[in-house]
């Protein structure tokens, strides 16, 4: 449930999950009985969901609440239903069918829709299911939190009315303490993370006013909060773009179901969506992290609950979730710059699909075979991914070349680390028909154990090999200024205005503005080098730039003297033009760039040609 600007990705409001809602089975048996295996991921393949609320309760059973993506994509606001699910033994589940959709809900926009990220919670025999709901046509300014109640937990839900006295926000989360006492979340519309008490005596009614939480470092919203221990954990989504793999999973610890809190980091990476919410909850003495996908549709509209088991380390922190399968060999395979290490692309991660890659079921999964000695991966196409495990034994800005062989011109890739891409769109190199290796450069990678996604955006692609190495940018073409050496650089201001996710490299200043991500601040006497391969002769460069006033910049190749100085006045800092030197005779191989800054100005890119 992406909300345009409230994104939802609603954790499933609820927490309790395991100690409060309902009284859960008391059963030797079922406590001791544990789980053995999983249904395969996604559990839920015969229709498309979103936003899980999983609780236990008193029959034993576990039961997820979820939204309901239609196909063909409608849309986040034409959701208009809700599903609850069960097993009694992570295998096995039942569809208990649809428990309320928008035409039930009295108060509710007359266009309907909008039926986002739900929770449940038990009393005294009763099931408490809360929903978030717009009461106007005009949807942003009107959401309210709907209350519909049941003596079952899975079917005759009735609309009672909606919580009075919250503001319009989304993503409903209701933990009930060891107590009894119950507590509502919500967030939203880019106002936080809020909560209050409900009344013991009537949980649709707020006991006190809703109050905005502290301390998060990087809340979006989907509240879930539960209990481990003493502590309260309140999980959530955070603001990862969706340019960047999409939101991660977060949380934070309190000794207080109201905070404040304090941030713990991430428990799972970016998982092929946008969007992220999940719940939390113990099962048959195991903890389960709950969450949604569309890396099986490919469309960010039609998502899929799943579900993966997550632990707690020594001092009840949160572990990371571990849904990325395991290296083939049994051991990540070390990289480094030097020498070059070839994965060959049939040693994809372990674990099928959804943990080592993603293909097609109509395909009947991952497809290789073996030509003129050669094993490759056959007819990856759009959508489709395949993932590897990396043991990175040194830090840097890597050259990835990977040998493809494409039916037709045009295919692209990304690629992705830790579930967040680091490059763009690439297209393949060479013509269709024959095989081709395409050099992606720079690749910024941390030392340590991670997984890395090539993802297919397009065409029709087979891939027989990825060698990882030290790697310069090619020209012909495009090096953007951020690209620069490693520390090959004079710089004076490099502290100011720095977009410091960009990479780890701190001494040049690297800014964002109007999604241009250029480097900024410099001053008369910085200069900046640059080394890459000429793949055919070049004459001319382009230096894309911007300068309120009196803006200058010289080249240099190769250790030679400067070339004549070009002014790059453009009237301000945000318009940017390109700047062309020509006369230049840089032949086939590997040549250095400085640029010299004589008076302040932006550098977006060079172009060569």
């Amino acid at each position: 449930m992406k909300k345009h600007f409230y994104s939802i990705f609603a954790l499933f409001l609820v927490g309790a999950m395991f100690s409060c809602q309902s009284p859960k089975s008391n059963s030797a048996k079922e406590e001791t009985a544990g789980i053995d295996s999983m249904a395969p991921n996604p559990f839920i393949t015969h229709m498309y969901t979103a936003d899980p609320s999983a609780h236990v309760w008193a029959d034993g059973r576990l039961y997820v609440y979820a939204s309901h993506d239609i196909d063909p994509p409608r849309g986040c606001d034409l959701m208009d239903r809700y599903h609850v699910f069960s097993t009694d033994d992570m295998v096995n589940w039942t569809d208990h069918g649809e428990i309320l959709n928008s035409s039930q809900v009295p108060w509710g926009r007359k266009e309907g829709g909008f039926m986002w990220a739900p929770d449940c919670a038990y009393k005294d025999g009763t099931y408490y299911f809360y929903f978030p709901h717009p009461s106007d046509t005009k949807w942003n300014n009107s959401w309210k939190i709907g209350v519909a109640t049941s003596k079952e937990p899975a079917a005759n839900f009735t609309v009672q009315g909606y919580i009075e006295g919250m503001d319009p926000m989304i993503d409903p989360c209701v933990f009930v303490d060891d107590d009894g006492q119950p507590y509502i979340y919500t967030s939203g519309a880019g106002k936080g993370c809020w909560g209050a008490k409900l009344r013991k005596d009537d949980w649709t009614k707020l006991d006190g006013v809703m109050s905005p939480l502290s301390g998060f470092t990087d809340f979006h919203e989907a509240p879930w909060v539960h209990k481990y221990k003493g502590n309260y954990y309140l999980s959530h989504s955070d603001n990862h773009a969706g340019s960047q793999g999409g939101n991660r999973m977060q949380y934070s610890m309190s000794n207080n179901p109201l905070g404040p809190f304090t941030p713990c980091g991430a428990y799972m990476y970016p998982h092929g969506e946008e969007t992220a919410h999940g719940s939390i909850v113990e099962y048959k003495g195991r903890w389960y992290s709950f969450y949604h996908t569309a890396n099986y549709s490919g469309k960010g509209a039609l998502r899929s609950v799943c579900v993966d088991p997550i632990e707690y380390d020594q001092n009840n922190k949160l572990k990371m979730v571990q849904n990325w399968g395991s290296p083939r060999s049994g051991r990540a395979v070390e990289v480094r710059m030097t020498p070059s290490v070839v994965i060959q692309a049939e040693n994809y991660n372990t674990g099928g699909e959804h943990y080592g890659y993603h293909k097609n079921p109509l395909e009947g999964g991952m497809q290789q075979e073996t030509q003129n000695g050669i094993t490759y991966l056959k007819g990856m196409k759009s959508g489709e991914w395949v993932r590897y495990s990396i043991n990175v034994k040194e830090a840097g800005r890597y050259g990835i070349t990977c040998r493809m062989f494409q039916k037709r011109s045009g295919g692209k890739f990304r690629i992705a680390v830790n579930g967040v891409y680091k490059t763009g769109e690439i297209v393949l190199s060479g013509s269709a028909g024959v095989w081709n290796e395409t050099l992606v450069y720079p690749i910024e990678l941390e030392t340590g154990e991670q997984y890395i996604d090539f993802r297919i955006k397009s065409g029709d692609i087979d891939i027989d090999w990825i060698k990882f190495g030290a790697g310069h940018s090619q020209v012909p073409g495009i090096i953007q200024a951020e690209d620069f050496d490693d520390g090959q650089y004079s710089f004076k201001n490099a502290s100011s205005g720095n977009f410091k996710s960009y990479r780890s490299d701190q001494g040049v200043a690297i800014s964002a503005s109007n999604n241009i991500v250029h480097i900024s601040n410099t001053s008369g006497g910085d200069w900046i080098q640059y080394t890459f391969n000429v793949q055919e002769k070049v004459s001319t460069v382009k230096v894309r730039a911007a300068a309120e006033k009196d803006g200058k910049f010289a080249l240099s190749f190769d250790g030679g003297a400067q070339l004549n100085p070009v002014v790059t006045t453009t009237g301000n800092w945000t318009t940017y033009n390109d700047f062309t030197v020509s006369n230049l005779q840089l032949s086939a191989g590997t040549h250095t760039m400085k640029i010299h800054i004589l008076s302040p100005m932006n550098i977006d890119w060079f172009e060569f040609r």
